[in-house]
């Protein structure tokens, strides 16, 4: 119950399915590792990749909470199975979590006449709304560009700025090849720290391989 305390879920909306489903794996593992839980761990890497973007605290208090459930099983394979059934069985939980996502901002600075400028941030809205959040800056203005980037993950613009690693250099008009690089981008997790965690051994293990080698 500690990731719906988290996501906000009240306990009314806790499925008996959910329930169901989860008694039933637990009563019938065996402990045996097989393929279809590599490929299960697989689902909750690619899902947290496209989903992870939460707030500091919010990342701090998930990865807490998954390596403590991690460590209590003490068995890899039944935790990825039991968070794949947590995230593709509850609607509650997969749409609470999409609505934590931390939306990216993306600052937008084009040499282009106003009413070209307002069209291409038309456009990125229209494709992005759900994952990112958009603001025109004045180029003109003294204050330089790399001062501005500090109030935003990405930058789109038509200036070739070498130095500039998080800004992107877009078209007059971006292709579709362009749309689908940035919709990659902007969905990659920020919550990479949580992603590495998961692969580090239990914490039995751990103590088991120190006691080898003393």
């Amino acid at each position: 119950t500690g990731l719906y305390e988290l996501f906000n879920i009240p306990q009314v909306k806790l499925d008996e399915k959910i329930y169901d489903i989860v008694t039933t794996i637990l009563i019938q593992y065996t402990g045996v590792t097989y393929l279809l839980n590599h490929q299960k761990k697989q689902f909750v890497f690619a899902f947290f990749k496209q989903n992870g973007n939460f707030s500091i605290p919010i990342s701090n208090l998930f990865l807490n909470k998954l390596t403590t459930f991690k460590n209590d099983l003490q068995d890899e394979s039944l935790f990825y199975e039991l968070i794949y059934v947590l995230l593709v069985h509850d609607y509650h939980l997969l749409k609470q979590i999409r609505k934590t996502q931390k939306k990216i901002k993306v600052g937008l600075f084009f040499t282009h006449e106003k009413a070209h400028q307002e069209f291409l941030l038309s456009v990125l809205k229209n494709k992005f709304s759900e994952i990112a959040t958009f603001k025109l800056l004045d180029v003109h203005q003294p204050t330089s560009i790399a001062h501005k980037l500090n109030s935003f993950d990405y930058c789109l613009t038509n200036i070739p700025i070498s130095k500039q690693t998080r800004c992107i250099l877009l078209d007059n008009y971006p292709s579709f090849e362009t749309l689908q690089e940035l919709e990659t981008l902007f969905q990659q997790s920020y919550f990479q720290a949580f992603l590495n965690h998961l692969e580090k051994p239990l914490a039995l293990h751990i103590k088991k391989n120190q006691t080898k080698h003393t």
